[in-house]
């Protein structure tokens, strides 16, 4: 079912989630957003690469029971992604969140134009890798709604899991 390449993203209960889920609906085109996290699926066991306190790999079995969305593009090969992988990991890996930039978010202008000074929240760390892949021309201001639209609604992905992870 899920292959290395893929993203995801996923609405967690918390506070802080909610949170970053309404600053994204704000600014969303459609006008809703309910995803609050983003991140990239590193092995078909579920060993993921995320922003999260530390950035590092963590496992889809953390979002059992939650809302998660799963997307693939459609030129997304095993090959493809474990070229890119790599280069991800050694550039970020153990690297602390950003949660300043959380702010610039908050008018996405800014989030686009002021540098990250090496450092990306989960969604922009899913758009590098993308932006890697050739798939998207920048990384930078990307949050979790833009990624969950790119899968839902872009013609060149597709959906692997809409629903509750189990």
């Amino acid at each position: 079912m899920i292959r290395p390449g893929d993203i995801f993203v996923v609405k967690s209960p918390t506070f802080f989630s909610n949170a970053i889920a309404r600053t994204c609906e704000f600014w969303a085109i459609d006008g809703s957003a309910e995803y609050s996290h983003s991140g990239i699926i590193l092995s078909a066991d579920g060993t993921t690469f995320e922003a999260r306190r530390k950035t590092g790999q963590y496992h889809m079995n953390d979002f059992r029971g939650l809302p998660i969305l799963i997307g693939r593009h459609k030129d997304m090969t095993a090959e493809m992604a474990s070229l890119h992988f790599p280069a991800l990991i050694l550039d970020y890996d153990g690297d602390v969140y950003p949660w300043w930039r959380i702010l610039l978010h908050m008018i996405p202008i800014l989030s686009r134009k002021i540098g990250t000074g090496g450092h990306l929240v989960c969604s922009e760390l899913s758009a590098r890798f993308l932006y890697d892949c050739g798939f998207l021309p920048t990384f930078l201001g990307y949050n979790p709604d833009h990624i969950a639209d790119m899968i839902s609604l872009y013609r060149d992905w597709s959906i692997v899991l809409k629903g509750n992870y189990k």
